[in-house]
């Protein structure tokens, strides 16, 4: 989509306000700008697929978007205004690990510049969302027997009270993959359910199981 959407600006002349997360990093630039540098002219060409990860299974912080969105606000601002230094030729390393800001400067390659058509593209990465399946307590209370239970609540709210299963805490899940069977449906379960649905959302996404999550609070089995 970048390749895209960078190219379009070159054809009609628009600056490319730029931004990408990954992890606990991201990335702000200003492309196409004053005869600047393009985004073809920091990465030629789009990685071949098989050297590209899902966004989905890459994650981001929650707080990264909305420090690196605000930050190309800002540059629309002062381009729209014409006030301020743009980050046009340098692009904004951002790390949330060690608050670091890091600015590098990118050099224009006007072959880069000379673009008159789009490209045709059919190998862009699906970001699309894994879809799961919730299990209210009355559809659990008669198929019960068909699923492999995960608790994914903590080790002291397990031992106060659980209905079955395997107990492995939603943060250490991801480390805890190969536990998991691979024959058998997975339903997992906590007090009101949201966790429930990461961990199967987590579990979907990293392995190809089936995989359900009990979307009643677990007070209903309690009270029952």
């Amino acid at each position: 989509t970048k390749y895209l959407l960078n190219d379009a600006c070159v054809i009609l002349n628009k600056p490319l306000v730029s931004g990408s997360i990954e992890g606990f990093e991201g990335q702000v630039a200003v492309f196409n700008f004053m005869d600047g540098p393009t985004y073809r002219c920091l990465f030629p060409e789009p990685p071949a697929k098989e050297n590209t990860s899902d966004c989905n299974t890459i994650g981001v912080t929650t707080t990264l978007p909305l420090i690196v969105g605000n930050i190309q606000a800002n540059e629309a601002v002062k381009i729209i205004s014409g006030i301020g230094e743009v980050l046009s030729g340098k692009v904004l390393l951002v790390n949330m690990l060690n608050n670091s800001f890091v600015t590098l400067n990118v050099k224009t390659d006007q072959k880069n510049k000379n673009i008159a058509t789009i490209e045709k593209r059919n190998d862009f990465t699906n970001c699309s969302k894994p879809e799961i399946s919730g299990i209210s307590f009355s559809e659990f209370s008669t198929k019960k027997n068909e699923f492999w239970l995960l608790d994914v609540r903590n080790e002291t709210e397990h031992a106060a009270f659980n209905i079955g299963g395997k107990n492995i805490p939603v943060y250490e899940l991801d480390a805890l993959m190969e536990e998991l069977p691979t024959e058998e449906k997975i339903l997992t379960y906590c007090n009101e359910g949201m966790v429930a649905k990461q961990a199967a959302l987590l579990i979907s996404r990293k392995k190809n199981l089936k995989v359900y999550y009990l979307n009643s609070p677990l007070s209903q089995l309690t009270n029952s």
